[in-house]
């Protein structure tokens, strides 16, 4: 397979990535030991190396990750606050 062959994208995709320093620019200020620990429970896309030393992203995968935390936000956020206003309403029941 040569290096513009992927088994999971088109020969004509390109595949962006991200290393740690555009991990802390885009919003993502996890600790190397907190980003090893989600990789491997699976709650934060894998790195992969282009080097020995040199740990990267796959963009894709991280903005989906960033999507898929903000919908569970919201979701967990209007939850919260119809459980507060069900609770409010009952506060002035005897």
């Amino acid at each position: 397979m040569s290096l513009s062959e992927s088994p999971t994208r088109s020969p004509d995709a390109q595949l962006k990535v991200l290393n740690k320093a555009r991990l802390k620019a885009i919003g993502i200020h996890l600790s190397n030991p907190t980003l090893c620990r989600k990789e491997r429970r699976g709650e934060f896309p894998k790195r992969f190396y282009l080097s020995a030393k040199m740990p990267v992203w796959d963009a894709e995968e991280v903005y989906a990750w960033i999507f898929t935390r903000k919908a569970e936000s919201q979701v967990s956020t209007s939850t919260a606050k119809a459980t507060a206003s069900r609770r409010a309403g009952r506060k002035g029941q005897p």
